[in-house]
């Protein structure tokens, strides 16, 4: 019964926000309640972002870079088909995902790479020159 019900609710949440455009902004509530797992690394001139993605395919994935900020969507369906079968139990988790970093340093856009293997998304973000800091010498 509370899987029942529990389906019924995501399914509620998923059809309210139909009419909106899938690159709405801010995400809706309900997207980001669900953020999507990450680590994020830092060196001089890039940063590196891995998101964990299992069960999520390449082409439910919406990345998008925004000034400073990245922003993830993603979508994880459900596979198995429900008229044959019953679910007896689900820890995972189906809908839609959303993500959004805000790094402190500008982003070259044009050189943003993103690679999907193994349900692991590596997004490569170069900075800018120009937010690098460096010291002025003082006469």
């Amino acid at each position: 019964m509370m899987l029942k019900t529990t389906e019924k609710v995501n399914s509620v949440l998923d059809n309210l926000f139909d009419g909106f455009s899938n690159t709405s902004y801010p995400p809706t509530f309900y997207e980001s309640i669900i953020g999507i797992p990450y680590d994020v690394y830092e060196n001089d001139t890039n940063y590196i972002v891995y998101f964990e993605l299992s069960g999520v395919n390449k082409e439910d994935l919406e990345l998008e870079v925004k000034n400073n900020t990245l922003v993830l969507k993603a979508k994880k369906l459900d596979r198995v088909v429900l008229d044959t079968l019953t679910r007896i139990k689900s820890t995972s988790f189906k809908g839609s995902f959303y993500q959004k970093i805000i790094f402190k340093d500008s982003l070259n856009h044009s050189e943003v790479t993103a690679k999907f293997e193994d349900g692991v998304l590596r997004v490569d973000l170069p900075k800018l020159e120009s937010s690098k800091n460096h010291l002025v010498t003082i006469e």
